[in-house]
């Protein structure tokens, strides 16, 4: 299994590492866009092999586009996703939106659902 991990991932701060392994899971339910959009990408950033559930074999994740931020704003204004889930979300995001996986979009990701989750009367912080 270590032979997948990726070596940048080995290497990242605990922190950082704690807030991506916290997502990995995916939410449960209703949950499946936002397992394509965000917990696939969190998968690629730690395992080589990165895939999304119930497909055959692994695959290449292409970075986020524009596209997937329209479809990820459609999504949270209609989604039933676990409020709890959604603040491992927020900070697997926050700790990685850097990342080329989210195509420069990571930081508007982050506001995004911590915009959400403010709606909700959540904070998200820790």
């Amino acid at each position: 299994m270590t032979r997948n991990i990726r070596k940048s991932f080995l290497k990242l701060p605990d922190k950082q590492a704690y807030d991506l392994m916290a997502a990995v899971r995916g939410p449960d339910g209703e949950g499946k866009t936002l397992k394509q959009l965000l917990t696939a990408r969190i998968r690629a950033i730690i395992f080589k092999d990165a895939y999304l559930p119930h497909s055959p074999g692994a695959f290449q994740i292409d970075s986020f586009s524009d596209g997937n931020l329209s479809q990820l704003k459609q999504t949270l204004d209609n989604n039933s996703t676990s409020w709890h889930f959604m603040t491992h979300l927020l900070h697997a995001v926050e700790s990685s939106k850097r990342h080329p996986i989210w195509g420069g979009h990571g930081p508007v990701i982050y506001a995004m659902l911590a915009e959400k989750l403010r709606m909700r009367g959540i904070a998200g912080n820790r």
